[in-house]
C-alpha cells in the first residue's frame, strides 16, 4: 500500500509540473483553449411523457427506492408505496424491511410507519402555458376542470373581480380550496435508518419481499484505505438527457456517493412529477447513496417550499448539530462536506452564518483535510446573465477563504465551467477551485452566451451535458473530470443529441489534477486546534 501511494504521488506531482510548465526541460505543448468548441443546441430537452415506461407506478408495490447517507455507519433507505388509483385496497401503513451483510440471511428487521403530505394544483394559466412540468391542456380543459357549478360552495363567488374579465382561470380560488382534483395526495413515504453499519461493507435489504437491493457504505473518517471516487452532478430534471447521465453515472462513473447540488426533479409544485423523477433515477439511486443539496426547484419555483424534499431526501442536519435540514455537514475519509442553503438567510446575523462559523471551526484537517463546500447558485461564472449569489459571496467567501477550502461545488446555471483557485474575485492559489456542474440533464435548455473576454479567473468552460466524477487518492492529490455526456437518443450503435458537433457521445472534456500545498498555503490546515 505504501509504495503505491508513493508511486501515485510521484505521478501525480509530475501531472502537476508538467500543466503548469516547472519542468527543468521545456516542453512544446499544444495551446489548450480555455473555451470549449463543443457547440450544444440551444433548443431545450423535452421532459418525459407522462407514459413513458420508465415512469409508470407500481400500483401499489414498493417503488422510488433511494438512498440517502448521513454518516458512514448511518444510512436512509426510503421509499414509497402509490395507492392513488387503488381506492378499494387495504391502506398499507406499515412496511418491513431487512437487512444484513449476507443476501441469503438478513438479520436485521424493522417495521416502519407511513407518512403523507399534501400540495395545491392550481388551475390557471400556467396549465397551457406551463413553467413547470405539468402537461400543457388547452382552455376548454382547464374550463372543464374549474366547473364547480355542482359543487362550489356560495362564498367563493365573493373572490370575483368586476374589473377583471370573467374566464375560468380568474376563478381559480374555487379549485383550489374546493375540486378534489386540485390537490395532490403523496404517495406512502418511508424512511428507514440504517443506524451502526460496518464501513466499506456491503449490505443487502429486502422491502416486504417485494423489492430487493444492495450498498456500500463509506470508510470512517481519517481512513485512506484506496482511492475514493464521488459522483457529481446538478440540475438533473427527467429528460432522455437526464436519464442517459444517470446511467452513466451509475455505470461509468460508478461512485462510493454522490453529491447533488440542487435541482433534482424540475416538478415545480406539478407533484406528480416527484414520483416520475425518483422513479426515472431509481438504478442509480437505489443502490449509490446521496448527500443532498437544496436549489430553487426545491424552494420557490412553483411555491415548492421545500414540501416534497424534506418529506423524501433525508440530510445528515442533526449529526452535525443543524437546526434545519437545508444545510448540514458530514464527513468520510479523507473528505469533509457542508452543504449551504443559496435560498436561507447568509449574512453575518443569519443563524445558517453563524452554524456555518461552528462547523468550519469543527473540522480536523489532519483526519480529513479535504475540505469540500456545495451549494446550489455559483458564485464565480463567466455565462451572461446568470445572475450568482454575490450578496452571498460577499457574506460568506472571507470566511471559506480564512479555513482554507479546497473544492466549491454548485450548479443553477445549466453549463459545465471550472475556475482557477479564485478570491475576491481574482486567482490566488490559496483560494478555493469552483465547479459550476449544472446541466445533468434538466428541461430548460443551455444557459448561454459566455461572457467574452473570458475572465482570468475561468480556467475552462463548456455548454455542455454531463457528470463530474472526483477520486480522492491521499491526503494532498485528487483528480476531477468533467464527462460530457452528449447523447439524447440513442439505439444499439448510436448516441448523439441531435444538432451537436461532437465527435464522440461520451467523453471527458476536461481534467484537472488537484494538489494541496499546506506550505504555501497554510489556510488549508485550519483550524489548528478542533474545538
Amino acid at each position: 500500500m505504501k509504495r503505491w501511494l508513493f508511486a501515485l504521488l510521484l505521478i501525480s506531482t509530475t501531472l502537476v509540473l508538467v500543466s503548469t510548465g516547472a519542468l527543468s526541460t521545456p516542453l512544446r505543448l499544444r495551446p489548450v483553449s480555455r473555451t470549449s468548441d463543443y457547440v450544444r443546441p440551444e433548443l431545450p430537452s423535452e421532459m418525459l411523457p407522462l407514459h413513458d415506461i420508465r415512469l409508470q407506478s407500481r400500483q401499489g408495490k414498493v417503488e422510488q427506492v433511494h438512498l440517502s447517507v448521513l454518516r458512514y455507519d448511518r444510512v436512509v433507505i426510503g421509499f414509497l408505496r402509490d395507492i392513488n388509483d387503488l381506492p378499494n385496497t387495504e391502506l398499507p401503513m406499515q412496511a418491513t424491511l431487512r437487512y444484513g451483510t449476507n443476501r441469503s440471511s438478513l438479520d436485521h428487521e424493522m417495521v416502519l410507519n407511513a407518512r403523507v403530505y399534501s400540495g395545491m394544483q392550481e388551475y390557471n394559466g400556467y396549465l397551457w402555458n406551463p413553467p413547470m412540468g405539468a402537461p400543457t391542456l388547452n382552455r376548454s380543459q382547464v374550463a372543464e376542470l374549474m366547473n364547480t357549478a355542482s359543487w362550489a360552495e356560495p362564498w367563493w363567488y365573493v373572490y370575483s373581480n368586476t374589473t377583471v374579465a370573467d374566464i375560468p382561470e380568474n376563478h381559480s380560488v374555487a379549485a383550489i380550496y374546493n375540486n378534489p382534483s386540485a390537490l395532490y395526495q403523496s404517495p406512502l413515504v418511508f424512511n428507514a435508518k440504517l443506524d451502526n453499519l460496518q464501513p466499506r461493507t456491503t449490505y443487502y435489504y429486502d422491502i416486504d419481499g417485494e423489492y430487493t437491493g444492495n450498498f456500500t457504505t463509506l470508510p470512517e473518517p481519517g481512513i485512506a484505505d484506496g482511492p475514493m471516487t464521488i459522483g457529481l452532478w446538478a440540475d438533473v430534471g427527467q429528460t432522455n438527457i437526464s436519464a442517459m447521465n444517470m446511467e452513466y453515472m451509475l455505470k461509468q462513473v460508478n461512485p462510493d456517493f454522490v453529491m447533488l447540488h440542487g435541482d433534482l426533479s424540475y416538478a415545480d409544485a406539478y407533484w406528480p412529477r416527484w414520483d416520475t423523477w425518483l422513479r426515472l433515477m431509481e438504478p442509480l439511486m437505489s443502490t449509490k447513496m446521496h448527500l443532498w443539496c437544496k436549489g430553487n426547484h426545491e424552494f420557490n419555483s412553483g411555491n415548492e417550499n421545500n414540501v416534497a424534499y424534506m418529506f423524501r431526501f433525508a440530510t445528515p442536519f442533526k449529526e452535525s448539530e443543524s437546526p434545519t435540514f437545508e444545510y448540514h455537514a458530514f464527513e468520510t475519509g479523507l473528505v469533509h462536506v457542508i452543504t449551504l442553503a443559496s435560498f436561507a438567510r447568509f449574512d453575518n446575523q443569519s443563524v445558517q452564518y453563524r452554524w456555518l462559523m461552528r462547523a468550519l471551526e469543527r473540522v480536523d484537517r489532519t483526519r480529513t483535510p479535504w475540505l469540500v463546500v456545495q451549494f446550489h447558485v455559483p458564485w464565480y461564472c463567466s455565462v451572461l446573465g446568470t445572475g450568482s449569489r454575490l450578496l452571498m459571496r460577499e457574506a460568506m467567501e472571507d470566511l471559506l477563504y480564512k479555513y482554507g477550502v479546497d473544492l466549491i461545488l454548485v450548479g443553477h446555471v445549466h453549463v459545465y465551467e471550472r475556475t482557477y483557485p479564485v478570491y475576491n474575485n481574482q486567482t490566488n492559489a490559496c483560494g478555493a477551485v469552483q465547479l459550476v456542474l449544472g446541466d445533468a440533464g434538466n428541461r430548460e435548455g443551455p444557459s448561454l452566451p459566455f461572457i467574452d473576454p473570458q475572465p482570468s479567473w475561468s480556467a475552462f468552460r463548456e455548454g455542455s451535458f454531463g457528470v463530474g466524477k472526483l477520486v480522492v487518492y491521499n491526503h494532498t492529490h485528487a483528480h476531477f473530470e468533467w464527462h460530457r455526456v452528449a447523447c439524447e437518443y440513442s439505439n444499439a450503435t448510436n448516441c448523439v443529441t441531435p444538432g451537436d458537433n461532437s465527435a464522440q457521445a461520451r467523453v471527458p472534456s476536461d481534467s484537472t489534477w488537484l494538489v494541496r500545498n499546506t506550505t504555501q498555503c497554510p489556510n488549508r490546515l485550519m483550524p489548528t486546534q478542533r474545538v
